[in-house]
């Protein structure tokens, strides 16, 4: 099978990778506006009431705040 043939390669069409190789490749941005597709867990709870959102940003916790829906920056 040619590679030209096959739709994807790990989720990467051919185009893509070759594009990637050659260093011309753009990714599609990310949509940070976008709530999680995750909900909170008592957890992310916890560590908000500890650390408070600023505490969060501190330690890099970006998936819990993105999971609180909180923002990023």
């Amino acid at each position: 099978m040619k590679p030209s043939e096959s739709p994807t390669i790990f989720g990467y069409s051919w185009d893509a990778i070759q594009s990637i190789q050659q260093g011309t490749y753009r990714a599609a941005p990310i949509n940070l506006s976008m709530p999680s597709k995750r909900p909170a867990t008592d957890k992310d709870r916890a560590l908000l009431a500890e650390h408070g959102e600023q505490g969060l940003r501190d330690r890099q916790l970006y998936g819990v705040l993105d999971r609180l829906n909180l923002p990023m920056g």
